[in-house]
C-alpha cells in the first residue's frame, strides 16, 4: 500500500512540474520503473521526444 502512495505522489509531482518536459519526464521514466509500467505510452513519447530536444 505504502509503495503506491509513493508512486501515486511520485507521478503526480511529475505531472505537475515536468508536464511539458520530455526530456525530464523520459528521465523519470527510466529511473523509476513502477512508472514506466503505469504510464507505458507516455513514457515512450516522453523518451522519443527527447531525443529531439
Amino acid at each position: 500500500m505504502k509503495k503506491l502512495v509513493i508512486v501515486a505522489v511520485v507521478v503526480a509531482l511529475g505531472a505537475v512540474f515536468v508536464w511539458n518536459n520530455n526530456t525530464a519526464l523520459s528521465t523519470v521514466c527510466s529511473s523509476v520503473s513502477a512508472v514506466q509500467n503505469q504510464f507505458p505510452v507516455e513514457c515512450t513519447k516522453a523518451r522519443a521526444a527527447s531525443l529531439f530536444n
